[in-house]
């Protein structure tokens, strides 16, 4: 019984190795351009997956907030409207330019 469970997984695995390696015709490994707009900041940017919390973002900003305070509300933003995006592993990736 091990013995045939270990040949399957085997098999699987050689399968999907091989598969992966194949590729598809006429699928192009090229990426679109993006839409957006190229900008320099000189103080902050945001940048997330959701625009509403991009928003909140610059609202805590305009209000006098830190960068630590907008980061959090984006956080918190992100946890309320991609909640399978978010938690341990979550995204987050901050830069700050002094």
């Amino acid at each position: 019984m091990v013995a045939a469970l270990r040949s399957a997984v085997l098999l699987v695995a050689l399968l999907g190795a091989s598969e992966g390696h194949r590729g598809c015709s006429g699928c192009s490994s090229a990426a679109e351009p993006s839409p957006s707009v190229l900008g320099n900041y000189s103080q902050w940017a945001v940048a997330t997956d959701a625009a509403p919390c991009a928003n909140v973002s610059r609202r805590i900003r305009q209000k006098g907030g830190t960068l630590a305070d907008a980061a959090v509300a984006t956080l918190l933003c992100m946890g309320v409207v991609l909640p399978e995006s978010m938690g341990i592993g979550g995204g987050f990736l901050a830069t700050v330019v002094k």
